[in-house]
């Protein structure tokens, strides 16, 4: 059995991180660091998102 590791955000927490980050990521065009970052955050959490909603347990 894989060991658990790390901590998982309940979903109605990630649905609110993703619209936060839809409005930073909007925001922050002159700043392409900073887009990318949140661009591959948003991408981790709508993963974990569809896990959830499929019953898995998010990686």
């Amino acid at each position: 059995m894989k060991p658990l590791c790390g901590w998982r955000m309940p979903e109605d927490e990630t649905r609110a991180m993703l619209a936060m980050l839809d409005e930073e990521i909007a925001g922050c065009s002159d700043r392409p660091q900073r887009r990318s970052a949140l661009l591959r955050f948003q991408a981790m959490l709508q993963e974990d998102l569809r896990a959830m909603q499929a019953g898995r347990r998010p990686n």
